[in-house]
């Protein structure tokens, strides 16, 4: 009985050897499991995660009912709420990737790939914020340099303005000294005309202001008396300096004038003579006789013996007054200093030796402000 009991008891510890493999085999798939939860979860892909949890919930429930757990699944990938177990990843990532969307890419490579993109958005981000606060302070300085330069444009129409009023100004001066020297030439042109019709050819020079008496005129070569050709000619020109100098000298001598004389020739103030030289005048040859000692003696005794004999003539040219009230006639001498013509040909050395009325016009006495230049404007 003792034997076959050990028998027994052999067969049976043989029989049961192996049993810690089952509870072995169980405690690898759980730690299957447990491990393949934990990748699944780690994973940022909720579609993988959504995939793995169906798949988990079908394994372990495969013995209860496996078809309904397959028929949940499919039911879920035509809704949309789970793709298929062919595609890697959705369609947004893709997108955000700039890939096709059959593309294939494991997630922690999606992980890589969107935290090097939201790397470069930031950088963009950062460069554009920038960028706009350049722009806003191009924008501060453009508007400042716009107000400089409206400023400028303001200061150069007052500019322009002012020299508008110098230009107008030295307009009106310019017609009041061009209004002097309009007289002064109908003057002139008036003397001759007037000394022409008596027979008598006398030259004027509008530019400078003179009558020119030519030394045949009035003297002999290296002489200072007149001829009697001359000494006519002398009254005939007495006669119209009395006649015409009245009417711009500051006396009361236009009332022994005929009115006629005046009526066409400005008597306004600012176009009165300053002064009627009368001017002796020689060549440079040296003279050669007893009575001068050389041209300078000579231009002085015709100048002087011309305004004596003018005053001879006509006793009042010696009380013709300007406006400063000096004496209006008077005479210099200047040898052969001045010459008109060449001295080195005889027939234009004949030039030289001459006479000259000089007629210098008083400079206008004008204020600086506009409404004065009109005013002596309106008096011409």
């Amino acid at each position: 009985m003792r034997a076959a009991r050990l028998r027994r008891r052999a067969q049976d510890d043989s029989k049961h050897h192996d049993r810690w493999m089952v509870s072995y085999a169980d405690l690898i798939t759980l730690l299957f499991a447990f491990f393949v939860v934990l990748y699944a979860s780690s994973s940022v892909n909720s579609t993988k995660y959504e995939q793995l949890k169906v798949s988990m919930g079908a394994a372990f429930n495969a013995q209860s009912d496996p078809k309904k757990a397959v028929s949940k699944a499919n039911e879920l990938i035509a809704k949309g709420a789970l793709p298929s177990v062919d595609e890697p990843t959705t369609a947004r990532t893709a997108a955000a990737l700039d890939l096709a969307p059959d593309t294939e890419l494991d997630p922690h490579q999606t992980i890589l790939l969107l935290t090097d993109k939201v790397d470069k958005l930031s950088q963009e981000q950062k460069a554009l914020k920038i960028s706009l606060d350049h722009t806003q302070g191009d924008k501060a300085n453009l508007q400042q340099v716009l107000s400089e330069l409206e400023t400028e444009k303001q200061n150069l129409h007052i500019t322009i303005d002012k020299l508008k009023n110098r230009l107008n100004h030295s307009a009106n001066l310019n017609k009041i000294l061009s209004g002097g020297n309009n007289d002064r030439g109908r003057l002139l042109q008036d003397m001759r005309q007037s000394m022409d019709s008596k027979g008598i050819q006398v030259e004027i020079d509008l530019r400078n202001g003179i009558l020119r008496l030519p030394e045949a005129l009035l003297f002999d070569s290296g002489r200072a008396e007149f001829t009697p050709q001359g000494t006519q000619a002398l009254k005939i020109l007495s006669t119209n300096l009395m006649a015409f100098l009245p009417c711009y000298a500051n006396t009361d001598e236009t009332k022994t004038t005929e009115v006629s004389t005046c009526d066409n020739l400005s008597n306004g103030k600012q176009n009165h003579l300053e002064s009627v030289m009368i001017e002796g005048h020689t060549d440079n040859v040296k003279i050669a006789n007893a009575n001068f000692r050389d041209n300078w003696d000579l231009s002085v005794a015709r100048a002087r013996n011309t305004y004596t004999e003018l005053v001879k003539l006509q006793p009042k040219l010696e009380s013709l007054e300007n406006n400063r009230g000096q004496p209006l006639v008077s005479f210099s001498a200047y040898a052969g200093r001045r010459p008109i013509a060449d001295n080195n040909v005889e027939a234009e050395r004949r030039k030289n030796r001459r006479i000259d009325l000089r007629f210098i016009m008083s400079s206008p006495e004008i204020a600086t402000d506009e409404k004065s230049l009109e005013d002596a404007i309106n008096n011409e």
